[in-house]
């Protein structure tokens, strides 16, 4: 799945077809174990993957917003700051100024 991070496409579906289920059963599975739905857990994991890359040097807000697959840049800021409780650009300004 870290390999399909950067593909905006992967979704539900693929998921369920890597995994070998059905589109049911991966979301009666992800409710059970982690407490969300497919697209949700895909974007959290989407946006964990954010935060490691945000954390190297190097690498534009923009450049990561699409590295993990997001392809709107607002969109993705305001997926990081409901799961990461602050901007993109705040997170990487409290890396530098703790």
């Amino acid at each position: 799945m870290e390999n399909d991070l950067t593909n905006s496409e992967f979704g539900q579906n693929e998921l369920a077809k890597e995994l070998g289920m059905s589109n049911m059963q991966l979301y009666r599975k992800l409710k059970e174990l982690a407490q969300m739905p497919p697209n949700e857990f895909i974007r959290s994991i989407r946006i964990k993957r954010a935060v490691q890359l945000l954390e190297k040097e190097g690498l534009t807000i923009n450049e990561v917003c699409y590295l993990v697959g997001f392809n709107d840049p607002k969109y993705f800021s305001r997926c990081f700051t409901k799961e990461i409780g602050m901007s993109p650009s705040k997170y990487r300004n409290s890396l530098v100024n703790p």
